[in-house]
């Protein structure tokens, strides 16, 4: 039903939040997935159905259900030296370099079902291997009750300008109001960067005008002097090596 739905969005967004917080990455940074792993046989339709909430919620482009890419986590399979030592010697180079070939998800299912295992000439008992649950590779991962949330953290160029496009809405708000500006007042903006950047933002200078009320765009990495009368500034670091300044005045 409906507040259950509801529930489970709720978890999910939150596992989510958790796992763009253990990259580092803004609210703001649009990102490509997130995928998530439910517990219950109804909540893989309910997925389907709160994906327009994550997205939201979550800043991301797809939601996708762990069970398309055989769940979330991977496995990492070690033999536990403490016992296999004294029983192989010198041959656990041999176990290691075998357990690392060998099929980790079907190790560890073997281990949960209590079986032996075989990897080539030798038979391990369940003991006799560690099973460690890793991340899969470039996913951000946080887990809670049976529950896991992932974003890819690979983010794409043009995620990238539209996260950047983001930053200086959020930037040119706030130099809106400490200007003193009325909400419904409309600008003439300026917004100066290195040419890359310019080319990477062109595709959204209609989003940022719109955004912000503005009736002028002048976007470059060089301006005219008309900028220079600009009523605000501010210069926004976009990493270590990279400024954009933004000037606006009312129209």
């Amino acid at each position: 039903d409906a507040m259950n739905r509801g529930r489970l969005a709720i978890r999910l967004a939150s596992l989510g939040r958790s796992a763009r917080a253990q990259s580092r990455l803004k609210v703001r940074q649009p990102l490509s997935e997130f995928v998530a792993e439910v517990r219950h046989d109804w909540e893989h339709f309910a997925l389907v159905e709160i994906e327009p909430i994550l997205k939201e919620e979550l800043n991301v482009k797809t939601v996708r259900n762990a069970a398309e890419i055989g769940g979330l986590m991977g496995f990492n399979i070690k033999p536990n030296l403490r016992l296999l030592g004294p029983k192989y010697g010198k041959r656990i180079g041999e176990i290691r370099a075998a357990l690392e070939m060998a099929d980790a998800t079907e190790i560890a299912k073997s281990c949960e079902a209590n079986e032996t295992i075989s990897i080539g000439e030798f038979k391990l008992e369940p003991d006799e291997v560690i099973v460690e649950r890793v991340a899969l590779e470039n996913y951000a991962v946080a887990t809670d009750a049976g529950y896991a949330g992932a974003v890819l953290t690979i983010i794409s160029d043009e995620l990238k300008a539209e996260g950047t496009a983001r930053e200086i809405v959020r930037v040119i708000q706030n130099l809106r109001k400490s200007s003193g500006l009325e909400i419904s007042d409309r600008i003439n903006l300026w917004i100066m960067c290195p040419q890359e950047i310019t080319e990477s933002l062109q595709p959204h200078s209609s989003y940022m005008s719109t955004e912000t009320l503005a009736e002028t765009l002048e976007l470059g990495a060089m301006l005219s002097d008309d900028a220079l009368g600009g009523s605000a500034m501010e210069i926004i670091n976009i990493d270590d090596h990279t400024k954009i300044t933004v000037t606006l005045e009312k129209a």
